[in-house]
């Protein structure tokens, strides 16, 4: 039996599968060994300990470096006793979930951003992905952050700000206080993303506009202009917003592929075609 852990920050999908047959799949909190290593401190919950697992694949945000790599195998290794680990950033399973052989950008788009180049299966060159704090354009993240400014600043028409008000039991007074007690403030942040389903339509559009505009400029066209491939974007923002999202970026010649709201179904796929 193998599993498969495709992991976002927010949230995990664990699979187990058993040659050709999808046995179980569970849905767990997220994971970020970077941005939140307290995360794996939950692998002691982990689902299917008590199979005979022979192989796991575990692709997570915030695997960035060899050192995160070694040290998620070796804690998957002992739990699951199997050396079969494969380690991967989630942009991994964004592109694995296309089933493509031929070279083409993938980009996430949900609570953060991540985006890259491939060729012949391999990365050939990424945007640095900088995290929420420094740079996380076009994201969950940053449309939830410039709804609270206009909010905290008085750029919202009155008739926002109290249907924003309504919706998340805030006041001016207290937000920002709130904001920073945040254990996770990025994905705290990124909740007020599903207000724009409520807010004006003038609002919901100056907003999208904006975020997905600076995702073009900062994540998409640096790599357009250097190579000629097709485009494919993944995660729930990009599919929430898809309309907003190829308007924008008919505006940079930029046409997108396929937006995939989740790369669950397309990476079990994947791996039951690369059963040994």
């Amino acid at each position: 039996m193998q599993i498969i852990v495709d992991s976002g920050s927010t949230k995990s999908n664990w699979v187990l599968l058993d040659g050709q047959n999808h046995l179980n799949t569970q849905q767990l909190e997220g994971f970020n060994p970077t941005s939140n290593p307290e995360s794996l401190k939950q692998a002691s919950s982990w689902p299917f300990q008590d199979h005979d697992i022979s192989r796991i694949t575990f692709y997570s945000s915030g695997i960035n470096n060899t050192a995160v790599q070694k040290e998620v195998s070796s804690l998957l290794a002992s739990i699951y006793n199997t050396s079969h680990v494969e380690c991967l950033s989630d942009i991994y399973a964004a592109y694995r979930c296309l089933n493509k052989t031929d070279s083409t950008l993938v980009s996430i788009l949900g609570t953060g951003v991540n985006t890259v180049c491939f060729e012949h299966n391999k990365i050939a060159d990424r945007i640095t992905s900088l995290g929420y704090i420094i740079g996380s354009e076009g994201s969950g993240f940053n449309i939830g952050r410039m709804i609270v400014k206009n909010y905290l600043r008085n750029n919202m028409q009155p008739t926002d700000s109290k249907a924003f008000e309504d919706m998340f039991k805030v006041n001016k007074t207290n937000l920002v206080n709130v904001i920073y007690k945040q254990a996770k403030p990025n994905f705290y942040i990124g909740q007020f993303t599903k207000f724009l389903n409520n807010s004006s339509e003038a609002l919901k559009t100056e907003i999208l506009n904006k975020n997905f505009h600076a995702y073009f400029k900062n994540q998409i066209v640096p790599l357009c202009t250097k190579y000629n491939y097709p485009l494919n974007v993944i995660g729930s923002v990009a599919k929430h917003y898809e309309d907003h999202l190829r308007k924008i970026g008919e505006n940079y010649n930029i046409n997108i592929e396929r937006i995939i709201k989740d790369p669950l179904e397309g990476l079990i796929e994947f791996h039951k075609n690369k059963v040994d």
